[in-house]
């Protein structure tokens, strides 16, 4: 990604300076897409860590002075799945496995599938302490259910889409539903987005409950205001609603944004 220096830049400034500045043809290397990004900047994907490579050390060489030159790491997007009767697979390692191969309908281009993590789906235990609680209740019978599993997983664009469409997977002999685990990353300090408490540039805390500089234990409010949502409301003519902690996802428009403006970059080049 270019970022430049002037943020008020136009993208059509930027895609002229580094046309003049890099030559794919001359570098040998190919772009897979291009796509413009936030404040004029330009996102190049190559088509191999090589031609990215090369093209990072050429803009970073003629475009440094005017432009923030950084290589994005190879996002992809994540899935929840809900439905495993066992951890067996899991713990032998083959869960992976099981998944692509038979699922291979839905993983048209790379047959990579990460395993985030896999846990145990809470759920009331039943009231007669004699039973096994390894086993739910339902409350309104007597039938009762085994208890089940979900898996976050990692796969590429084409696998998300497809598994997303479909809404499950088949795996030994569970048919698993899944739906989509994309976020984006919460600052504790800031309440900020895309970016970790011990990355963050603001000395003091910010209140996700109220808004104001001290942390959460420390805040005797009743009144709960987002700040994400009240300095965009600063700023912007539409206004939405900050009645909400910073840390309520669920009503959080600005959250929304962010994961919405997350998935647009991790999907949209192909």
């Amino acid at each position: 990604m270019l970022l430049p220096k002037n943020q008020n830049q136009n993208i059509a400034v930027t895609k002229t300076d580094v046309l003049q500045a890099v030559d794919p043809v001359a570098a040998g290397v190919a772009f897979s897409d291009t796509k413009p990004g936030k404040n004029g900047s330009l996102i190049i994907k190559c088509i191999n860590q090589e031609d990215a490579t090369k093209i990072s050390n050429i803009a970073t060489d003629k475009l440094s002075e005017n432009y923030v030159v950084k290589e994005l790491p190879n996002l992809k997007p994540r899935l929840r799945i809900v439905g495993f009767t066992s951890e067996d697979l899991y713990k032998n390692g083959t869960l992976s496995n099981y998944i692509v191969v038979q699922n291979k309908h839905l993983f048209p281009g790379s047959q990579d599938c990460d395993i985030i993590n896999f846990t145990k789906i809470k759920s009331k235990r039943s009231n007669d302490n004699n039973e096994n609680r390894n086993v739910i209740r339902d409350s309104n019978s007597n039938k009762k259910y085994q208890t089940k599993f979900q898996a976050l997983i990692q796969v590429d664009n084409a696998a998300y889409k497809s598994i997303l469409h479909s809404g499950h997977l088949i795996v030994g002999f569970d048919y698993c539903l899944a739906c989509d685990a994309v976020e984006v990353r919460r600052c504790f300090n800031c309440c900020g987005f895309n970016h970790l408490s011990k990355q963050c540039s603001f000395r003091k805390p910010t209140c996700p409950r109220c808004s104001q500089e001290h942390s959460l234990n420390q805040c005797k409010s009743e009144t709960l205001c987002c700040i994400n949502c009240t300095i965009w409301n600063s700023t912007q003519s539409e206004k939405l609603p900050a009645d909400h902690a910073a840390s309520d996802i669920k009503n959080c428009r600005m959250y929304q944004r962010a994961v919405s403006d997350f998935k647009h970059n991790i999907l949209s080049l192909e």
